[in-house]
């Protein structure tokens, strides 16, 4: 039998292109990455001389990385001693990405020491994004974001899940799992040492294996539909349960105090004896 795959769209819903760092927005960029469609290689060359790191470790691939996941909007880039350090040494520096959105390009840049600075625009290049401008656009931003990746029936399934207050955060979380998480399990994503303050990190295990099943396209309505249903029945079992139990505990107190009353064992009080229901007088 000849397998032939189903043709797929000409791009990605989202995909990062470029990535720019500022030690000053004053000034020009100190780095300016390109990144492609495909496999990209972060990697840390080796030093030369026998002062010099030859390890590959600190080398800022992980900052890198954060950095990527603040452009897509991550609250933050570091850990809070990072944080802190960063934001001393370059108070006006700011990292800034170009952003393909189902074909279309916006670009966002955040500062470093404003967080309520973040500015995003659709356009072609980080050029066109002035000072003057665009201050109201990342909030639009990450409502593009989030409704390229879900859809209607996927935005009403989320709303009815109580954990999922950001689904985009969730499903970032699942792409750019901490490196410290590479072995704990399908559902960990983020690493409480990482200090990222992702939603996913408080959110149940369940919950979190719903996201996946529901992005992968493995949990129509018709299964969540099912699946509320069985949720309700349980729920209602639980309470008859609960009922039951109280009902039993009176009914057992009232069996005793009829018992000491006419001082008979209490399990000649229930069921009674036939001869005591045919004899009226006794009853």
């Amino acid at each position: 039998r000849t397998w032939k795959c189903p043709a797929g769209p000409p791009n990605p819903k989202v995909w990062v292109q470029r990535i720019v760092l500022w030690h000053d927005i004053a000034k020009e960029p100190v780095r300016d990455v390109p990144l492609y469609r495909g496999l990209n290689i972060v990697w840390s060359p080796v030093g030369l001389g026998p002062e010099a790191f030859t390890t590959g470790h600190a080398a800022g691939k992980t900052l890198f990385c954060r950095l990527v996941r603040y452009c897509l909007g991550e609250d933050t880039f570091a850990t809070p001693d990072d944080t802190a350090s960063i934001r001393e040494q370059f108070p006006n520096g700011a990292v800034g990405a170009e952003i393909r959105i189902k074909g279309n390009t916006w670009v966002v840049r955040r500062r470093f020491a404003f967080p309520q600075d973040d500015r995003a625009i659709k356009a072609e290049s980080l050029d066109k994004l002035a000072d003057d401008e665009s201050t109201a656009g990342f909030e639009e931003f990450m409502s593009t974001l989030e409704g390229a990746v879900f859809n209607s029936d996927q935005v009403h399934l989320l709303a009815e899940m109580p954990e999922v207050r950001e689904p985009w955060k969730f499903l970032l979380a699942w792409l750019t799992r901490d490196q410290e998480c590479r072995i704990d399990g399908l559902t960990h994503w983020r690493h409480p040492e990482s200090n990222s303050y992702s939603p996913a990190r408080n959110a149940s295990a369940d919950t979190r294996i719903q996201l996946l099943r529901m992005v992968l396209g493995l949990y129509p309505m018709r299964a969540h539909i099912l699946r509320k249903n069985a949720v309700e029945a349980a729920g209602r079992l639980k309470t008859a349960e609960s009922a039951k139990r109280g009902i039993e505990t009176r009914f057992f107190s009232l069996q005793a105090e009829i018992a000491a009353s006419i001082e008979v064992a209490a399990e000649k009080v229930w069921p009674p004896p036939m001869d005591l229901l045919q004899d009226e007088e006794k009853a």
